[in-house]
């Protein structure tokens, strides 16, 4: 298989009953260098701000085993290296949870109505109730998607929702009226899935 590969910003758009339900950006595991710190004592940190923070019933902590030493040291790195302040060292190349991404929420009124389209007719094509779409945007979401490079990576009819409630950034929103509006809905042929 051979895919465009496009360098950009990453994220979870939910669509449901028409609706843009909840807007997240993904990251790849990475820290934040204060000048100061090696990279494993900036893992460390970040480790105890998500316990603090009590994202671990969905998010993964940030590893400091063969995985995360081979990509670091790609870039020239290990875990001994004092990242420069400010510097955003990514630990391995993956925007997934399990070794150890996060999300940020997007306020979802931020999207241009032209984006907001795109998703509710992506939504409209699937004849699907509710999608979580994962899509790329080089510019940024809050950019119109015809002015920028933007590739659909995928969607998940059965969106893993549980992310939306542990957010690394922003706050947490309240989806239970989407979830209310989506159990009203009849489904035929609901017993057999």
């Amino acid at each position: 298989m051979v895919e465009q590969y496009l360098q950009g910003h990453n994220y979870r758009v939910v669509v449901a009953n028409g609706k843009i339900m909840s807007v997240l950006e993904r990251y790849a595991p990475f820290v934040i260098g204060d000048g100061k710190s090696t990279i494993e004592q900036l893992i460390d940190k970040e480790n105890a701000i998500r316990e603090e923070m009590n994202l671990y019933p969905c998010m993964s902590a940030l590893q400091k085993g063969s995985q995360t030493t081979t990509f670091l040291k790609k870039s020239g790195y290990h875990l001994k290296t004092v990242p420069a302040d400010n510097e955003n060292v990514t630990l391995f190349y993956r925007i997934s949870l399990a070794p150890g991404g996060v999300v940020e929420v997007i306020n979802k009124n931020l999207l241009p109505e032209a984006n907001q389209a795109l998703f509710k007719e992506v939504l409209k094509l699937f004849d699907a109730n509710i999608l979580g779409i994962d899509v790329i945007l080089e510019k940024g979401i809050e950019v119109d998607h015809r002015e920028q490079k933007c590739i659909f990576l995928e969607v998940n009819s059965r969106p893993y929702l549980k992310m939306h409630n542990y957010p690394r950034y922003g706050k947490a929103e309240d989806l239970s009226i989407h979830f209310d509006e989506l159990d009203k809905l009849e489904i035929s042929q609901s017993d057999i899935y």
